[in-house]
């Protein structure tokens, strides 16, 4: 929805975001030697035909302000905006985050640690990404009256819930994390974005 001012106008806009992280998946020690084409295979034996892959795949939706400078007979505006998007799915709950960190893990196993004697896994897990505020400003380039694509860039709080759970090999992790309480850990970064816009028009009363 748009609501036109004098020095510009200010969209109220629903919002979907898709977001992903990409990580290089060659094994370390796979290096090509005599510059020839050296062929990588994953723990299952599979060869990998593409070095990167897409492991934490989130899905939000959220509301955002949106204010346009106004300039007459120009296609590319700039504008500022917040934004606010809640995680409503995901395709990593509950999974393995590299040890003592919040980063996505290629292993599905713990790390091995030590405790009164035992040697036991552990490792922290991914559950959800519930709030995520943006403040960003940028350009919007239209190419109609209503619909623009634009491009942005500014500061991002990020709010994440983890667990963390300690086990043994017998164990089974996934059901010892239902009873496990989540935390919530929060991160500040910058972000980046490109988006589609399209305003629908308000109908005039009669």
């Amino acid at each position: 929805m748009r609501f036109n001012r004098n020095k510009g106008s200010l969209d109220v806009l629903l919002n979907y975001q898709f977001s992903s992280n990409v990580t290089y998946r060659y094994p370390y020690d796979s290096i090509s030697i005599d510059n020839k084409k050296t062929e990588h295979y994953d723990s299952d034996g599979n060869k990998i035909r593409f070095p990167y892959r897409s492991l934490l795949r989130s899905h939000f939706v959220g509301l955002s302000l949106k204010y346009n400078f106004k300039k007459e007979r120009e296609i590319v505006k700039p504008f500022i905006s917040i934004q606010v998007l809640t995680e409503v799915g995901s395709n990593f709950k509950n999974g393995f985050l590299i040890y003592e960190s919040f980063i996505p893990s290629q292993t599905k196993t713990g790390q091995q640690s030590y405790g009164s004697g035992n040697i036991f896994l552990a490792s922290n897990f991914y559950h959800s990404t519930p709030f995520v505020i943006s403040v960003l400003g940028g350009f919007n380039i239209s190419f109609s009256e209503n619909a623009s694509i634009n491009i942005a860039a500014g500061y991002a709080y990020r709010s994440m819930k983890v667990k963390y759970a300690e086990w043994k090999e017998d164990e089974d992790v996934y059901e010892k994390l239902k009873t496990i309480p989540t935390e919530n850990i929060s991160s500040q970064m910058l972000d980046v974005q490109l988006g589609f816009t399209y305003v629908f028009p308000r109908k005039p009363k009669p």
